[in-house]
């Protein structure tokens, strides 16, 4: 069962770095730039509002698609269905944010849905989903909006992450990892790919086998958190040296 499934099949499996792939980079360029330069004209309270509203509409409603989809074709299940990747739990984290304007809500967002959907948008997981399915336009769809509400939240509401969010979101993370652990062992599910590989076409496939990925994991999510976390703290930097020389 799908959208054009058949259609899906002339073009072959989804090949990471094809034209496919960059049609779909580039096309969510473009309309997250168009997205975000129509909000900049948008500054009053109950517009700003309105715009964030959408987001979360918008979010919530690919998630639910999705899930009624693979429900409907008989593909969910608790082992590979529940949000508890980083992207898709960001879908929720992010939500919050943009509905409550709450600043460790954003450093969530920032670090997990940011990161992980950047790196999600580079290497994606689309094992037998390919243009023109409805996963396809989901997953890029999805992953794209949760980049543009973070971007939004920093250009026209002044959030940002600090020190101290590294520190937070270090902790929390570790946290939510180990807990997502026991989830794994109890439903033998392998969320977050803790427990193996995602397969080819991803950053983790290069690592190794299971578990020898797990430290490189474990340092590819760290240098991800500090290297999202650079540009704010060389701006703070020049800030204060400026001031000094002023």
């Amino acid at each position: 069962m799908g959208l054009f499934p058949g259609n899906c099949a002339d073009f072959g499996p989804f090949r990471t770095f094809s034209g496919i792939h960059f049609a779909a980079l580039g096309i969510l360029s473009v309309l997250g730039v168009l997205f975000l330069f129509c909000a900049s004209r948008c500054r009053a309270l109950p517009c700003r509002k309105n715009i964030r509203l959408f987001l979360v509409i918008f979010l919530i409603a690919l998630e639910i698609a999705e899930y009624s989809w693979k429900a409907a074709a008989g593909e969910w299940s608790p082992e590979s269905g529940l949000p508890l990747h980083l992207c898709r739990i960001g879908v929720y984290v992010t939500s919050a944010m943009l509905i409550t304007g709450n600043r460790y809500f954003f450093e969530l967002s920032y670090f997990w849905s940011l990161g992980g959907a950047l790196n999600a948008l580079v290497t994606p997981t689309l094992s037998g989903i390919n243009f023109p399915h409805f996963l396809f336009f989901k997953f890029f769809l999805s992953h794209g909006l949760l980049i543009v509400s973070v971007l939004y939240m920093m250009l026209y509401e002044g959030l940002r992450p600090y020190r101290a969010s590294v520190v937070r979101v270090f902790a929390v993370t570790h946290l939510y990892a180990g807990i997502v652990a026991l989830i794994n062992l109890l439903l033998g599910s392998n969320y977050l790919y803790l427990c193996g590989n995602p397969g080819r076409g991803t950053v983790i496939s290069s690592f190794g086998p299971w578990p020898e990925y797990l430290p490189f994991l474990w340092l590819m999510v760290t240098g991800a958190v500090l290297l999202l976390y650079l540009p704010f703290e060389l701006y703070d930097i020049y800030g204060s040296r400026q001031k000094n020389v002023t």
